[in-house]
């Protein structure tokens, strides 16, 4: 009986947050600091999520995303951001082309240890 309750619960084939730290890596990597980490996994999500659109959805995201920047970002803050996004959104498509879930919910700690614990919630496209 549980294994029927499993198949009904539609889970993802994988662990959809070791699949972000792991599209995630290089980055994490090149910008360690803690700071650096809870963005760059905030990032990741947000292109997980947008690789499961179409090319023209995923431009009109970005152009909403560039609209809604802090003034403080420059042309080259900006620039910089979309290129991770791009870099991430290719990864997800390289690593985990078949899997569709849309990530609703996270929880994210990073310790001082430089620990990483993240928990997602996903919903089947």
């Amino acid at each position: 009986m549980i294994k029927m309750m499993n198949k009904y619960k539609k889970s993802p084939p994988i662990k959809i947050s070791d699949a972000i730290l792991r599209m995630a890596e290089p980055l994490i990597r090149k910008y360690p600091k803690r700071e650096r980490i809870v963005v760059i996994i905030d990032l990741a999500i947000f292109s997980w999520n947008v690789s499961l659109t179409t090319e023209v959805k995923r431009e009109e995201i970005e152009k909403k995303l560039i609209d809604q920047m802090p003034d403080a970002f420059d042309a080259t803050d900006i620039a910089s951001i979309i290129e991770q996004t791009d870099f991430l959104i290719e990864r997800k498509k390289e690593l985990y082309p078949d899997i569709n879930y849309l990530i609703v919910s996270h929880n994210l700690s990073v310790e001082d240890s430089g620990q990483v614990s993240l928990d997602v919630n996903t919903i089947k496209q």
